[in-house]
């Protein structure tokens, strides 16, 4: 029944497709929707397409459709009337509840700004009926996109993404606004706070001398997090060895960054703030996450990172940069090749079991390679 039902609702969107938005793109658009409400990382990746639409049409308006939390990474690259918050647009099913009333405001919201251009990066059954309504002449998004691929006017097919890293996956739908051939690769730009990145380094490290470590123990899902045991333990080890520790997460993450910093002493908690963490990544001289935002955004800015994988693939999703390395969970299910996750039943007895000599192995390794900073000691 479900099979049956999903086939009509693709044919019902091919046909309205057709009949209402069937119209290509004929002139250089006036005014752009890039549609990006996803969480930080894939926000990330998809602002790279920015700067390429702005060369290509630099008399276009650009707006763009994001979530709250990720205001704070388009400071310097647009305007503050550019960007309009759409918290009824959900990106992920398992992990955000759809709300149809918000979902209809949101759509008022963007006829309002009338645009001509809707450019989907999200690639849903919600951002494609999003753009369907949207009032725009012609909206351009990815084949598959759910049931609803059928209402763009212009379906651009995922299989010509160069490569299985979700950062090509933007730049692949706004090809026909860009002229992305998908030959070259994507080396992502930092992203800029708005506050003074002196004030803050000396508001969280009193001591400036001292090095600081960024430990970012959250993560989307809690199969993608280390232990707070490990972190706890990891922490006491560089706080011994002359860090000044930082402890940072989205608002849910209060309590583990609480029961992480439990008997350390030079230890500070950052409010989630993600200004204030864009702010420090340059001064950090390493970062330490699980498999998450702030992690791409460390990686893009130069910094030292050591990333934590186990059921999320690398291949798909790993930090971008010269100063990152990346560490997996010894799991025999743990996903590589075509697959982005592994089957999560089959973590139980590997779940992020990275020893903590390892990862303090690796930042050894990362500091002497790429900084003035001693080596560790124990």
């Amino acid at each position: 029944m479900k099979t049956i039902l999903r086939l009509l609702l693709k044919t019902l969107a091919v046909f309205a497709g057709k009949v209402k938005n069937g119209k290509p793109l004929s002139a250089p658009p006036e005014r752009i929707l890039l549609l990006m409400c996803h969480w930080i990382g894939d926000t990330f990746w998809a602002l790279q397409v920015i700067p390429a639409i702005r060369k290509r049409h630099p008399d276009a308006e650009i707006l763009v459709g994001i979530k709250e939390s990720s205001r704070a990474l388009f400071s310097g690259l647009l305007p503050e009337n550019a960007i309009l918050i759409f918290n009824g647009l959900t990106s992920d099913r398992t992990r955000e509840h759809f709300s149809l009333r918000h979902f209809l405001k949101d759509v008022s919201s963007a006829k309002k700004r009338k645009p001509d251009l809707v450019i989907d990066t999200m690639g849903n059954r919600y951002s494609a009926l999003f753009s369907f309504l949207s009032g725009a002449k012609t909206t351009i998004g990815p084949d598959p996109a759910d049931e609803f691929s059928g209402l763009y006017s212009i379906r651009i097919p995922l299989s010509r993404m160069p490569s299985h890293h979700l950062i090509y996956k933007p730049a692949v739908i706004a090809s026909p606004v860009t002229e992305y051939n998908g030959k070259t690769e994507i080396a992502p730009f930092p992203v800029h706070s708005a506050l003074s990145e002196n004030a803050v380094f000396r508001k969280w490290n009193p001591a400036p001398e001292k090095p600081l470590a960024l430990l970012l123990p959250g993560a989307g899902w809690t199969r993608k997090q280390w232990s707070a045991s490990r972190f706890r333990e990891l922490a006491g080890q560089l706080e011994k060895r002359g860090f000044r520790i930082l402890l940072s997460g989205g608002p849910n993450d209060k309590t583990l960054c609480a029961e992480i910093a439990t008997e350390l002493r030079d230890c500070a908690i950052l409010p989630p703030s993600l200004d204030e963490v864009i702010a420090l990544l340059p001064r950090c001289s390493i970062v330490i996450s699980n498999d998450s935002g702030v992690a791409h955004l460390a990686a893009a800015a130069g910094t030292n990172a050591i990333v934590l994988f186990c059921c999320t693939n690398p291949d798909f999703c790993r930090p971008l940069g010269n100063h990152v390395r990346i560490l997996q969970a010894d799991c025999p299910a743990r996903p590589s090749g075509d697959n982005h996750f592994c089957n999560a039943s089959a973590c139980a007895d590997h779940h992020m079991n990275i020893p903590v000599e390892e990862v303090l192995q690796s930042i050894n390794e990362l500091i002497h390679e790429h900084t003035s900073l001693p080596g560790l000691r124990s």
